[in-house]
């Protein structure tokens, strides 16, 4: 039966011996193997000569920061995930006003969501200006 495998950080792997086994045994079995790392394996330096020309025989492809419609997904997902109701305004002028990474979004849902805990407030464009003013890009 024909299985899937990832390995994040495939760029720096703990122990490559290990890495060149699981690589091995997919390819023997015909399993897809998804690795991902911030470097492409011709970037990577690894000891074992076999692994490196492994890795350097992969398709690679970057990728970038993610379109606009997947990060207003992901600013509602946040949100949501954290049992938050920010107003559809709100939502809005974050996604415009935020940096345009995953990252970003993270950061500032955290944020956001621990000074309308502690303040016991909803989430506001006034609250995020304050908590947020690092991250916002001005007013145009």
């Amino acid at each position: 039966m024909q299985g899937n495998l990832a390995i994040d950080n495939a760029d720096s792997p703990g122990d490559e011996a290990t890495m060149l086994h699981l690589l091995n045994d997919a390819l023997s079995q015909g399993d897809r193997v998804l690795m991902a790392g911030r470097l492409p394996p011709s970037r990577s330096h690894f000891m074992l000569p076999d692994l490196a020309s492994r890795l350097r025989a992969t398709a690679t492809t970057a990728t970038g920061e993610p379109e606009d419609d997947l990060r207003a997904t992901l600013l509602l997902s946040l949100l949501a995930d954290r049992q938050l109701v920010v107003s559809h305004s709100v939502t809005e002028w974050l996604w415009r006003h935020l940096p345009r990474t995953g990252n970003a979004l993270v950061s500032a849902v955290e944020r956001l969501d621990e000074a309308a805990l502690v303040r016991k407030q909803p989430i506001t464009r006034a609250l995020a200006l304050e908590m947020l003013p690092d991250l916002l890009t001005p007013e145009e």
